[in-house]
């Protein structure tokens, strides 16, 4: 199976190797819309190597855990990091399941981004 190019594809080989490089459990993010409706990043979980997409939402926006869907390839989660830019803020986490899933993901991702990546206009 050939790899997908996407607009991530130099960000995601970055990110692969910080992960692979870094010491202890933990996701390796990197800030892709800071002009957004609200702030995305992506980046990889390690040691699991999993792809992440993350949006920072006001907490009392985000869905509770148990109403969020499941969905084969991809898991999907709401929780309080502590790294949040705002405090006021929970993160709202989708990523790859399994490292097999990581080439689709990426291609889930770079859609998302681009429906988020500019204010809406009213």
């Amino acid at each position: 199976m050939g790899t997908t190019k996407t607009m991530f594809k130099d960000l995601w080989i970055d990110l692969d190797a910080s992960a692979i490089n870094k010491t202890g459990a933990g996701t390796v993010k990197r800030l892709v819309g800071l002009d957004a409706i609200c702030p995305m990043f992506i980046g990889v979980r390690a040691p699991g190597m999993l792809r992440t997409f993350i949006l920072e939402l006001p907490r009392d926006s985000a869905p509770l855990p148990e109403i969020i869907p499941a969905s084969r390839g991809l898991y999907f989660t709401v929780q309080i990091t502590g790294d949040e830019i705002l405090p006021d803020h929970a993160s709202l986490i989708l990523s790859s399941s399994a490292v097999g899933y990581n080439e689709i993901f990426a291609s889930i991702a770079e859609d998302l981004y681009s429906k988020l990546e500019s204010p809406l206009v009213s």
